[in-house]
C-alpha cells in the first residue's frame, strides 16, 4: 500500500497539466468529470467481478498495470477531445485500483479499525514520500518524467500485495452474485445514509481540489514544485491523524470519526478562501488529513462491519460508484464553473458551506456501524 498510494499523487498536477495543454477554466472541469464519470461503472464491475471468481490479486494487477500505463500516456494528450476521451478512458483503469486495494486488504487479513488505520497508513506515507520528491526534483524533470514515476509507483507495489494474497486467508467464490445485486447496494436503507453523507465529503474533496494547483500557481504566485509542497504538508499531517485516529475511534465510534472528517472539511476550505499567502495556505492543507481519515478511510471501515465479507469488494464498489462517480463528477463541473464566473475564493466558500451542510446530514442520519 505503501507504493501503490504514491501513485495517487498524480490527482495534485492533473489540473495543471490541462492548463499547460491549453484548456479553459470550464473545460479542466469538464475533462475532470468526464474521467469521473468511470466511477460510475468500472469499480462497480471489478468488485462484482472480484466477489464472483475470487481472484483478487489478479484482477487487481490487471487494473493497476492498465492504470501504470495511462498514467505514461497521459501527458503526451493534447487538445480538449483527445484530452477528454484520454482521461476517460485512463479513470476506467485507474478509478477501481483505491477500493479494490483496501477492500482486499480488509478481507485478506480480518483487520480491525486499529490495524486498517495502520496500514492505510503506509499508504499515506507512500502519497508523502512521492509527494516530497517531487517538490524537491520537479525543476529538474518535466511533469512527463513524473507521471510515468508515478505509474511505476503501481507496478513496485504488486509484488506485495501478491505476496499478501498468497499469505492470507483463501476467498470463497460468489458464483450466485449477480450484476444487479450489486447496484442494489445503493438502495440498502442501512447503506444509503453512509453512502451520501461520504458522497457529500466526496463531493467536496473534488470540487475543491480541482482548483487547488491554481490557488497555488495563481493568487499565491508560487510555482509547481510548491503544488508538491502544499501536498506533502497535507500528507504528512495525514500520517499523524491517521495513527490518533485508532484511540479516537475505540472511543469515539466510526459516526463519529465521520462527522470529525466532514467538520474538518468545511474548516480546511474556509481557511483556504481567506489564505493571503503561501503559509496560511498550507495551514489550511494540514486539515486534509483529517478528512481522508474520516471519510474515505471511515467509509471503509463503516463498510467493513456492516456487509458479509464475500460482498465486501462489491459493496465498496458501490460506494464508488456513488462518491467517486456521481459525487466527484457533480463537484469537479460545478468547480470548473464557479471559477469561471465567481474565482477561485468562491469555489473555497462554497466547498466549506456543502461539508458544513454533510457534518449536519451525518450527524442526523448517518449510521452508527458499532449499534
Amino acid at each position: 500500500m505503501m507504493f501503490g498510494f504514491g501513485a495517487f499523487v498524480h490527482i495534485q498536477f492533473n489540473p495543471r497539466l490541462f492548463h499547460l495543454r491549453g484548456l479553459s477554466e470550464v473545460e479542466i472541469g469538464t475533462v475532470l468529470a468526464l474521467g469521473s464519470l468511470a466511477s460510475l461503472f468500472s469499480p462497480l464491475l471489478a468488485g462484482w467481478w472480484t466477489d464472483r471468481l475470487a481472484k483478487p490479486r489478479w484482477i487487481l494487477a490487471f487494473y493497476s498495470i492498465a492504470g501504470a500505463a495511462g498514467l505514461a500516456l497521459l501527458p503526451h494528450l493534447h487538445g480538449l477531445v483527445p484530452l477528454m476521451i484520454g482521461y476517460f478512458l485512463i479513470q476506467v483503469a485507474f478509478s477501481p485500483v483505491a477500493p479494490m486495494t483496501q477492500s482486499f486488504v480488509l478481507s485478506a487479513t480480518k483487520a480491525g479499525p486499529g490495524s486498517f488505520l495502520a496500514m492505510r497508513t503506509m499508504g499515506t506515507l507512500g502519497f508523502l514520500l512521492v509527494s516530497l520528491w517531487l517538490s524537491r526534483s520537479l525543476s529538474k524533470m518535466s511533469l512527463d518524467q513524473a507521471y510515468l514515476a508515478m505509474g511505476a509507483c503501481l507496478l513496485a507495489a504488486l509484488p506485495f500485495l501478491m505476496l499478501l494474497g498468497a499469505r492470507g486467508r483463501k476467498f470463497a467464490p460468489a458464483h450466485s452474485l449477480r450484476f444487479r445485486q450489486v447496484i442494489a447496494y445503493l438502495w440498502d436503507p442501512k447503506l444509503m445514509p453512509l453512502y451520501f453523507g461520504c458522497g457529500i465529503g466526496f463531493f467536496c474533496n473534488s470540487l475543491g481540489v480541482s482548483i487547488l494547483p491554481h490557488l497555488v500557481t495563481g493568487p499565491l504566485g508560487r510555482s509547481e514544485a510548491d503544488i508538491a509542497r502544499a501536498w506533502s504538508v497535507a500528507t504528512g499531517f495525514e500520517i499523524l491523524f491517521m495513527l490518533l485516529s485508532i484511540p479516537f475511534v475505540h472511543r469515539f465510534g466510526l459516526k463519529r470519526f465521520v462527522m470529525l472528517g466532514l467538520g474538518a472539511t468545511a474548516l480546511r476550505w474556509a481557511l483556504a478562501a481567506t489564505a493571503g499567502d503561501f503559509r496560511w495556505f498550507l495551514v489550511a492543507q494540514s486539515l486534509h488529513g483529517l478528512m481522508v481519515a474520516g471519510v474515505f478511510t471511515g467509509q471503509s471501515l463503516a463498510l467493513s462491519r456492516m456487509l458479509p465479507p464475500d460482498r465486501l469488494a462489491s459493496g465498496t464498489a458501490a460506494a464508488a460508484l456513488l462518491n467517486g462517480g456521481v459525487m466527484s463528477v457533480a463537484g469537479s463541473f460545478l468547480s470548473g464553473w464557479i471559477w469561471k464566473w465567481f474565482g477561485l475564493a468562491a469555489v473555497c466558500w462554497t466547498t466549506a458551506a456543502v461539508a458544513a451542510a454533510g457534518f449536519v446530514f451525518f450527524w442526523l442520519y448517518g449510521p452508527d456501524p458499532e449499534a
